[in-house]
């Protein structure tokens, strides 16, 4: 299940359900049923590395993590496999919320080729849309993120005559643009000396969250970000099948 929280592995006794939970994934390696969600799995990847990385820090990881994350999270006995194999969404997980949430950098990470098609609904709904939305938020709990200022390529850059009542932040707004961009073109302005009849420079630009820094995506630090601590062999379940998935 998606949701935040620690998990602590706890050590797997022979014959014990999580040891036979273990075997059986051990005998899925090669059964083509577990591999359904590949292509899926590798397009998804590609396309958050490639957006992340127009953002200016795209993650190493390999699509093999969110492979190992859907044999843990559902698997293909399972019949979440078909709607929400990566448990995003379900009851009482903050997950999806949280990733959708304006307010976080979830959003900002999503790729444009997925803007139109990856939704709350589409997220519980869809296994490739559980797929995107899961691989985004893991990848939200990893990084870390900043808000900077992007003028936007080929965006309107004009002299604008300020009149009574102006603000920066009234301009900012009524030209598209934003308080950083404005004060960063004007290098003599501030917030409190503009003057009617003062020409400043306004370019179109935007606020977005951008990648600044990024954990390993190991077991552990994967089972503390996504886990919500509901199983305490997590951790061992996913570094056992990224093993078997040759990570």
């Amino acid at each position: 299940m998606a949701q935040t929280g620690t998990t602590t592995s706890t050590p797997i006794s022979p014959g014990s359900d999580a040891a036979q939970w273990l075997a059986g994934r051990t005998a899925a390696v090669g059964n083509p049923k577990w591999d359904s969600h590949d292509n899926t799995i590798n397009t998804t990847v590609s396309a958050y590395k490639s957006h992340l990385q127009s953002l200016g820090n795209a993650p190493q990881f390999d699509a093999r993590v969110i492979k190992a994350m859907l044999w843990v999270e559902s698997g293909a006995n399972d019949p979440a496999w078909n709607t929400k194999p990566m448990q995003i969404g379900v009851p009482g997980d903050p997950g999806l919320r949280d990733f959708f949430d304006p307010a976080r950098p979830g959003t900002s990470l999503i790729p444009p080729t997925m803007k139109a098609g990856l939704n709350a609904l589409s997220a519980v709904t869809s296994p490739t849309a559980n797929i995107q939305a899961g691989t985004g938020y893991l990848l939200m709990r990893i990084g870390t993120f900043a808000m900077t200022n992007f003028n936007k390529p080929g965006g309107v850059r004009k002299m604008v005559m300020v009149k009574a009542g102006d603000t920066i932040e009234r301009l900012a707004k009524l030209h598209q643009s934003t308080t950083l961009s404005i004060l960063g073109s004007n290098p003599t302005v501030t917030a409190n000396s503009l003057r009617i009849g003062q020409g400043i420079i306004i370019a179109q630009a935007e606020l977005r969250w951008t990648p600044t820094s990024w954990r390993a995506f190991t077991a552990d630090t994967i089972a503390q970000n996504y886990n919500g601590g509901g199983d305490k062999n997590y951790s061992v379940k996913l570094a056992h099948c990224m093993k078997l998935l040759g990570l």
